[in-house]
């Protein structure tokens, strides 16, 4: 639903990939019209258009994965029933973060199994969202992302805070894109919602998304004391994990990430 209606606010690139195929169809309605085509005496105009539309879509070229990556992007619009706030989430200094990680997935994998190769990922900012829900339509034109923060926070009712993955098999989507299922989170809970924008394979394969988690995590408990970051420490008791698809799997394995590096204490 919510990518139906990212559709609808902006349609422009649907219409450049189904502009393409006008003169195909326009030949399918003239070869059906005129008794031309094999199914043209079983089938109706309207079912042999779609199947042969859809057909051509399937065997045509497929699209590059940046491609895809950038028609997924496509964020749904800020409403005025929305606080949307973006944040940077910058990482510690020391490396500590990241070699727990790696020892964590160690710890995991257990020493009787063959160790995963992986390519270590660097530690970088991740940028991220922060979502409210608003009672009252309000006008935020010419708000600063501190402002909304803290218009955010004045209008919650509950200290939960919902740390949010976005779903799209780890290479889609974006928070952009699930904006009204975290407005609605935020809406139930009286609370808010930190939406983590993890870099996505195959340019960022694993474990660069599950390092990103596990960075923003640490960040709600430790703030930085710099200019992006707007929060208080949060306690660990007031964090909820929450995803969809795939941001679902990484929610569990940051938890169970998390429960690992404690029984390595």
């Amino acid at each position: 639903m919510d990518v139906i209606r990212a559709i609808v606010a902006d349609p422009l690139p649907i219409i450049k990939r189904t502009a393409p195929k006008i003169p195909y169809a326009t030949q399918t309605v003239l070869s059906h019209t005129l008794e031309l085509s094999e199914t043209s005496k079983q089938w109706s105009l309207r079912l042999e258009l779609t199947v042969k539309i859809m057909r051509s879509f399937v065997y045509d070229s497929t699209p590059s994965v940046s491609a895809m990556q950038k028609f997924s992007l496509n964020g749904f619009p800020i409403t005025k029933r929305m606080w949307i706030s973006n944040v940077i989430l910058n990482p510690p200094k020391e490396d500590d973060i990241r070699q727990a990680l790696f020892q964590a997935i160690e710890g995991i994998e257990g020493p009787n199994k063959v160790p995963t190769k992986y390519k270590k990922p660097e530690l970088v900012p991740v940028t991220a969202e922060w979502t409210g829900y608003c009672s009252q339509s309000v006008s935020k034109k010419g708000w600063t992302d501190r402002q909304k923060y803290r218009g955010m926070m004045h209008k919650a009712k509950s200290q939960v805070t919902v740390l949010y993955f976005h779903g799209g098999a780890y290479y889609l989507m974006d928070p952009a894109t699930h904006r009204p299922t975290t407005a609605k989170i935020a809406k139930y809970t009286k609370g808010r919602c930190l939406s983590i924008r993890y870099r996505l394979a195959p340019q960022n394969p694993f474990p660069a998304a599950l390092l990103d988690g596990l960075v923003s995590y640490l960040n709600l408990l430790y703030p930085t004391n710099d200019f992006d970051t707007f929060h208080k420490a949060v306690p660990p008791s007031q964090i909820v994990f929450a995803g969809d698809s795939a941001g679902g799997n990484l929610a569990l394995v940051l938890l169970q990430t998390i429960l690992e590096l404690h029984r390595q204490g």
